[in-house]
């Protein structure tokens, strides 16, 4: 992965800069075929494109990070979420994971703070992971968090099976600098919440330990906050329409 800017951008790329040029300005142009849309609102731009020789690409456009505020403001300190997502595929591959494989993303500054952003990584020929291969997909969120890691958004869902191999999508990792042990419970219990059919393969002496209890009370807690943050949003959009 090296860095390297161009245009009014700055670019981290895990191929050659010259083929990574190459599909830039053909993505500045549009000048490449759409094989399938999986995404076009105000959130995020999804889709599966073909460049010439690239013709397995998922070009994604975090349309909604690139605009808050809040997200903006916190790119002084950080790269952009589609840096974050690269560096993310990266490291998991480097551990020993499987993950599509990165090719590129792109942030634009102004200001300090990044106001656009894109990335694209390898299409992967997978099916969606299913209940039945949830001791497989427990098993390689549980490698991931004995390598000191955390992924965002640990559903079954996020998860894809090829040729019976788990493959890590959609997320980001974290490696928790104070607290580790209780954040990466916080995690498994994320998805235990989410997949409560996994719960039945959790050690009992674990579900039984101090840890796990404080660590699923907590993200009981915030999921309950988040509820009702949600409620109350709702509410004053409707009162305020």
């Amino acid at each position: 992965m090296k860095y390297f800017n161009y245009k009014e951008y700055r670019v981290l790329s895990n191929i050659d800069e010259d083929k990574a040029i190459f599909l830039l300005n053909s993505i500045f142009s549009k000048s490449y075929q759409t094989i399938s849309e999986y995404n076009d609102n105000k959130n995020s731009f999804v889709s599966q494109i073909k460049i010439k020789d690239f013709d397995k690409i998922i070009f994604k456009i975090p349309r909604n990070r690139n605009s808050r505020w809040g997200e903006r403001f916190l790119t002084f300190f950080r790269g952009s979420d589609s840096f974050r997502i690269i560096e993310s595929l990266k490291k998991i591959n480097d551990i020993g994971l499987n993950a599509p494989d990165p090719i590129f993303a792109a942030q634009k500054r102004r200001f300090g703070m990044v106001v656009d952003s894109f990335y694209a990584y390898n299409f992967i020929e997978g099916r969606e992971a299913a209940d039945d291969n949830l001791p497989e997909v427990l098993k390689s969120l549980q490698i991931l968090h004995s390598k000191g890691y955390t992924r965002s958004d640990p559903k079954l869902t996020n998860f894809l099976i090829k040729d019976d191999q788990v493959y890590f999508i959609d997320f980001r990792l974290k490696r928790p600098a104070v607290f580790k042990k209780l954040f990466i419970m916080i995690n498994l219990c994320k998805f235990l919440q989410a997949e409560q059919k996994a719960i039945g393969l959790i050690d009992d002496n674990l579900k039984d330990s101090i840890l796990f209890k404080t660590a699923f009370l907590l993200n009981d807690i915030k999921n309950t906050y988040k509820k009702i943050r949600r409620n109350i949003k709702s509410k004053f959009c409707r009162t305020k329409g």
